[in-house]
């Protein structure tokens, strides 16, 4: 990415979701995808995806 500094990455993030909504919402609108299978490909790219390529694990949190 472009984004060196903190500032700009907010920008791309921003931009990022907006055309992988609108792609989406493309797919679902021709058929390709469901709106269950566009989340689980947003969910994938967005947040599996990093988390995997970081070796990030989500916390656990405490029963309350």
């Amino acid at each position: 990415s472009d984004a060196y500094c903190v500032e700009w990455t907010y920008g791309k993030a921003i931009l990022v979701r907006k055309q992988m909504a609108r792609v989406l919402a493309d797919k679902i609108e021709q058929g390709q995808f469901t709106r269950d299978e566009s989340v689980r490909v947003a969910r994938a790219i967005l947040y599996e995806s990093p988390q995997t390529l970081l070796g990030m694990a989500p916390r656990k949190t405490a029963a309350r």
